[in-house]
């Protein structure tokens, strides 16, 4: 059994899916996620190689510097991206060894970073690493080696179930999945709850801000070269712009017991 949930930023894709993993029981993956412990792995690796062809010339005790990214820095570590992916499976296979929570397989912002690392400081939800990420992520070589880990993730685990939350879940990653779900919500509507989201989380943001930041996001996603932002033929299109969160959980429900004749009828959340 796999489920996709992809959609636009903000819509709601990894409340739905750590619910609906939770509930089962079932292996969840944030595959956007994925490109972030790469780009921690990246930048500790680059750092290392400063480190190492200044020996002798750094201070003791000076903390390593944050590389940042270009596209020579993604052409130097492109013949390393097997061995790079391989250790972010070993840190899921780790965080989610029998996909008995939800959450496992995405927590570990602190996952394998030591205290020396030099992304150590860095968020993996921060904008420091959503920035490597990003040109990761428009790269085809680095796509391509997740693509095969995520695949491999997913040929490991269906048997027990495996929800996917993300871009091109259903379109690349699992063309086969047992149901497709591409949630949306209008601009505004995805804005108001990233703006709620936020002042919940004592985090000072505009709600204008918010709202063109997202609408801009939009229209990149949608047009951009590498994965655009699309549905899959075959996706159940649900909008959630004036639904709460157990309204979206219970059509998904009736979608999946359709999908999947054995699962309970009658699922409360």
């Amino acid at each position: 059994m796999v489920i996709c949930i992809d959609g636009p930023a903000g819509a709601g894709k990894g409340t739905v899916a750590k619910a609906l993993a939770a509930r089962f029981g079932w292996h969840y993956l944030d595959t956007g996620k994925l490109y972030r412990r790469l780009a921690r792995l990246v930048l500790d690796h680059l750092a290392q190689a400063t480190d190492d062809s200044s020996e002798g010339t750094k201070n003791e005790g000076t903390p390593r510097p944050v590389v940042t990214l270009d596209s020579q820095a993604v052409d130097a570590i492109a013949p390393m991206l097997p061995a790079l992916c391989k250790r972010i499976a070993q840190q899921l296979a780790t965080h989610d060894p029998q996909a008995t929570q939800a959450t496992q397989a995405t927590q570990g912002t602190h996952d394998q970073s030591s205290g020396e690392s030099a992304s150590a400081s860095l968020s993996l939800d921060g904008e420091e690493i959503g920035a490597v990420a990003s040109t990761l992520a428009a790269d085809p070589r680095v796509r391509t080696a997740l693509l095969a880990m995520q695949q491999d993730f997913v040929a490991q685990r269906r048997q027990h179930g495996v929800v996917l939350d993300g871009r091109d879940t259903g379109t690349v990653i699992c063309p086969d999945a047992t149901l497709k779900v591409f949630l949306t919500a209008s601009a505004e509507a995805r804005a108001r709850r990233r703006y709620e989201q936020n002042l919940a989380n004592n985090i000072d943001c505009d709600y204008t801000a918010t709202l063109i930041a997202i609408q801009r996001r939009d229209i990149l996603d949608a047009n951009r070269s590498v994965a655009p932002l699309k549905p899959a033929c075959d996706a159940q299109h649900l909008d959630s712009t004036s639904m709460s969160e157990a309204e979206v959980l219970a059509v998904i429900m009736t979608w999946i017991d359709r999908a999947m004749p054995t699962s309970p009828t009658q699922i409360t959340f």
